[in-house]
């Protein structure tokens, strides 16, 4: 599940936990455990300002929507409100905001592929054009 979102890979852990009997901080710590990245610094950050009733609104407001949705539905899980129902509308719309995601990704893959072409190819081809432009030119000096 390494390549996996890690908003989706959040959510899907939190849902298998809650479906096995399991608290929502255990999904939390159990995603914790195994994703060490940016957002897992953020939502280790956001679990101790939770623990410590402090407010977690400056740190979810420069979050990706879906991700500050995620967030703020879990911590209703962890006053003890029932969140399971909601967690499979969410994954929805997380698995949705992935894709676009990806497609805008994809949209910018051919003008990223013209740099190589454009640093690389165009002078062999340059090379190709003028080389016996260039070879004529020498042999009548």
């Amino acid at each position: 599940m390494e390549n996996i979102s890690p908003s989706l890979h959040l959510l899907l852990t939190v849902r298998a936990a809650l479906e096995n009997g399991q608290s929502v901080r255990a999904g939390v710590l159990q995603f914790l455990s195994q994703h060490h990245g940016v957002f897992g610094e953020v939502v280790r950050q956001w679990l101790l300002l939770v623990d410590q009733n402090q407010p977690v609104s400056s740190l979810t407001e420069r979050l990706h929507p879906c991700r500050r949705a995620l967030l703020n539905l879990l911590g209703k899980g962890l006053k003890g409100l029932p969140i399971l129902n909601q967690i499979k509308e969410l994954e929805s719309e997380i698995i949705q905001s992935c894709n676009e995601e990806i497609e805008t990704e994809i949209q910018k893959l051919p003008l990223l592929m013209m740099i190589p072409i454009f640093l690389f190819m165009f002078p062999a081809y340059l090379l190709l054009l003028f080389g016996p432009i260039i070879e004529s030119l020498m042999a009548q000096i």
